[in-house]
């Protein structure tokens, strides 16, 4: 029976996991019930229920996974579930990118996040038991295949960043107006009427000045708004990341180039950082 255990590492820890997951939900049906019902619409019961089928289809997994095994050996279905699991895995993480800051913040209840975090395992582990060398170099089709998967997730990175520009943490960055002002009053006066103190860029700081300096001369061309201002940020942020592609490019790394742009637009510090005024985005295009 040992053995047989042995040979089932990936299932036996698939139902674990899930059996885990299970047992946390069903502890937290009635503390995440208002919250669920009220803001997710989602029924705690039937979440419960569901992981409990879930639960079910693992222990089949259990005593399938020494013939799936078999049936991936030849490498034929790697590059299928390693895409597929990266897939789920970005559309798990970015639901979570559509709600608002108030809703992560304030309503999100813990039973959620062991969904999400359930989820994003399963994933990992679906790679881990296609991938039995990962050290060796990937066969050209795998390659191929998660070259296409990164350049898809960077391209819907790129759009959720622009799409979420005017709605991004209202409740984070208060001296972000205060900032923004220094941009707006050089569009009208042509004078910045701000002190900027030492930064890491020196001291007096050399550079503070004339990013405002640039993002005011933008705002003579567009409207005053939450939106455009941020559009200076966001652009540079951009340009970094078009700079870190071309670095790992000549690098040599040409294969992993698009996966570590995708990587860097996922990056929650370098997201804050491209969708506000403040002048943290400029660390990123500086290194």
């Amino acid at each position: 029976m040992i053995h047989s255990l042995r040979t089932r590492p990936f299932a036996l820890t698939a139902l674990l996991l899930t059996l885990l997951a299970w047992g946390i939900l069903a502890t937290r049906q009635t503390l995440d019930a208002e919250w669920l019902t009220r803001y997710y619409h989602i029924n705690p019961a039937t979440l419960v229920t569901s992981y409990l089928l879930l639960s079910a289809l693992a222990v089949g997994f259990v005593l399938l996974e020494p013939r799936i095994r078999r049936e991936l050996a030849d490498g034929t279905g790697t590059a299928l579930v390693l895409v597929a699991a990266g897939v789920i895995n970005f559309l798990v993480m970015g639901s979570i990118t559509y709600l608002d800051q108030h809703a992560r913040l304030m309503t999100f209840p813990v039973s959620l996040w062991v969904v999400t975090v359930h989820a994003v395992a399963l994933c990992a582990l679906a790679a881990v038991m296609v991938t039995t060398t990962p050290g060796a170099a990937p066969s050209a089709r795998l390659l191929g295949y998660a070259t296409l998967v990164a350049g898809l997730i960077a391209v819907a990175l790129v759009a959720m960043h622009v799409s979420s520009l005017g709605e991004f943490m209202p409740l984070d960055l208060p001296d972000e107006p205060w900032f923004g002002s220094a941009a707006t009053h050089f569009a009208k006066t042509g004078r910045l009427a701000v002190n900027f103190p030492a930064s890491v860029f020196g001291d007096p700081d050399p550079v503070m000045p004339g990013y405002y300096a640039l993002m005011g001369l933008w705002m003579r061309f567009t409207d005053a708004s939450l939106i455009n201002l941020r559009v200076v940020p966001l652009f540079l942020g951009l340009l970094s990341v078009v700079i870190t592609g071309a670095a790992l490019w000549r690098a040599g790394m040409r294969g992993r180039m698009l996966v570590g742009v995708a990587c860097m637009l996922a990056l929650s510090a370098f997201t804050r950082a491209a969708h506000n005024m403040r002048p943290d985005i400029l660390l990123a295009v500086y290194t």
